[in-house]
């Protein structure tokens, strides 16, 4: 029996996802994570990825908000605060020849939704989700899993 080589994140990888740029507003990142149906943004600027935003940082800062302000119409000033200050930075990031199994324990350890991928210039080449990982799931069962 000859022992397989671990596929790799580029494998299974979702390419080219949306970005977003730092001085973009939050209330940006919304419309775009509603209308391409994504959940997580890598942010780029100058020199490649520089964070990630998610959906959830933008929920526990609606939050945080909601709670601190008692005119609920300046609320929606805060969706026009820039993503640098609501994204995860400095981002924990992967090759596309990381081992799917290294990427997933990354993303287990620190409870992340997806990790963006990035070339040798540190330019975003993909993004792995929760979602890419299910697929893969799917793919191991559907190999491995006996027919009854």
């Amino acid at each position: 029996m000859s022992e397989e080589k671990p596929l790799t994140i580029g494998d299974w990888m979702t390419e080219n996802p949306v970005t977003i740029r730092s001085k973009q507003t939050i209330g940006e990142a919304l419309r775009l994570m509603f209308e391409r149906d994504v959940r997580h943004l890598p942010v780029v600027g100058q020199g490649g990825l520089i964070g990630v935003v998610s959906d959830r940082d933008i929920r526990q800062l609606l939050g945080k908000v909601r709670t601190a302000v008692e005119d609920p119409a300046r609320e929606g000033g805060y969706l026009r605060l820039s993503v640098s200050e609501v994204m995860s930075a400095p981002p924990v990031k992967v090759k596309s020849s990381t081992a799917i199994r290294e990427a997933v324990q990354i993303m287990i350890d620190h409870k992340f939704g997806s990790l963006p991928v990035v070339d040798l210039d540190n330019t975003v080449i993909g993004i792995f989700t929760e979602f890419d990982a299910l697929k893969y799931c799917l793919y191991l069962i559907d190999r491995y899993q006996e027919v009854y």
